[in-house]
C-alpha cells in the first residue's frame, strides 16, 4: 500500500520544519530599560533582601524619565535621589529619605546597607529582567523587574 501525499502539503510541512529548526520562531527575551521599569531590589552586597511586608515599602527603584530623579523605598522608608546615567555609567547624588523608625531589625539593616551603597554605584548592566549595579568591578546591588 502506497501513501499519496500531495506535493504542496509535503513542501509546506518541510518548509515549516526547516524554519522552526533554524530558530526562526525562537524565543526572544524581552529587554527593559533603566528608566521605564520598576526594579525590585533583591540583593545588597551579597545579602538577600527579604520579601514580604508592605508592597509600597519593599526595596525598589523607579528611575524617572528625563528629569534625572530616582525614587523608591528602602524597606522601612521612602527615598529620592538625583542620578546621572551615561552609557553604562550610573551615579547617585542628593539622596534623601523619610525618617520613619524601623521596627524590623532585618529591614533596618537592609535599609542602612542600601543607603550606604547607593553613593558608591558607578555603573549598571541590564540583562533580560535583571539589573545589576556596580561599584567599580564589584556587583553591589541586584534587582529584578517588578
Amino acid at each position: 500500500m502506497r501513501l499519496h501525499v500531495p506535493l504542496r502539503l509535503l513542501c509546506t510541512l518541510s518548509a515549516a520544519t526547516l524554519l522552526v529548526g533554524c530558530g526562526f520562531f525562537a524565543y526572544q527575551e524581552e529587554s527593559y530599560t533603566l528608566e521605564t521599569t520598576t526594579w525590585r531590589i533583591v540583593q545588597v552586597d551579597g545579602v538577600d533582601v527579604p520579601r514580604g511586608g508592605q508592597r509600597d515599602l519593599a526595596p525598589h527603584f523607579v528611575f524617572d524619565t528625563g528629569d534625572g530623579r530616582s525614587h523608591g523605598a528602602t524597606g522601612c522608608n521612602r527615598f529620592s535621589a538625583s542620578y546621572r546615567a551615561t552609557g553604562s555609567e550610573l551615579a547617585f547624588a542628593e539622596i534623601v529619605t523619610t525618617e520613619v523608625a524601623c521596627a524590623d531589625e532585618v529591614r533596618a539593616r537592609v535599609e542602612a546597607e542600601l543607603l550606604e551603597t547607593l553613593p558608591e554605584v558607578t555603573s549598571y548592566r541590564i540583562q533580560g529582567d535583571k539589573l545589576w549595579l556596580y561599584g567599580g568591578a564589584t556587583m553591589r546591588i541586584a534587582a529584578e523587574r517588578w
